[in-house]
């Protein structure tokens, strides 16, 4: 995706702030912003990469592009914060301790990346096949029962879930690959 976008394709610029605008919003709100001040985040760090070439001065053999996106969204969050006016009352949220954010960001973009693919799979599946998977794999709910919901047998039920499962796995690791 980061190829696509230095190249300057539209479609890859409109896939990258879908998804990351709420892992940004996320951050923005962890760091302490108020829910306008997150908005204006969002703005301000789509524009430091289409405009600052911060796509440019990425090094993917130093870091992972989350961690360098990351980076940036909590400095200009830090830098919105000071630049408030005085006696501003903060109604963000409490800034976390560094292991803390660490493991709330990992935490949403898994949520994020996840998703994203059942988006995807949503959009590339039979809906009945989807809907067998839904019910049993991601719900909990018998096959039985999903079975006579749908319509089908359990063993068909079983065998959706399996397959739809491993395609959603595949699916995972290859958007975090183009996300990472």
């Amino acid at each position: 995706m980061l190829e696509r976008m230095r190249s300057g394709e539209d479609a890859a610029w409109t896939e990258f702030q879908t998804f990351y605008r709420s892992l940004i919003l996320f951050l923005g709100r962890l760091c302490g912003l108020t829910v306008a001040e997150s908005n204006d985040l969002v703005q301000e760090v789509m524009v430091a990469c289409f405009k600052e070439h911060v796509l440019e001065n990425y090094d993917s053999s130093k870091c992972k592009f989350r961690s360098y996106l990351r980076t940036i969204v909590k400095r200009k969050a830090e830098a919105m914060k000071a630049a408030r006016p005085m006696g501003q009352v903060e109604l963000g949220e409490e800034y976390p301790d560094e292991n803390a954010f660490e493991t709330q960001w990992e935490a949403e973009w898994q949520k994020a990346i996840q998703e994203k693919a059942l988006q995807e799979l949503r959009d590339t599946i039979d809906s009945r096949k989807f809907m067998m998977f839904e019910l049993h794999a991601l719900q909990g709910r018998p096959r039985d029962v999903v079975a006579q919901m749908t319509g089908t047998t359990e063993s068909q039920v079983s065998l959706t879930s399996t397959r739809v499962k491993k395609r959603l796995e595949k699916l995972v690791e290859r958007i975090k690959k183009e996300f990472e």
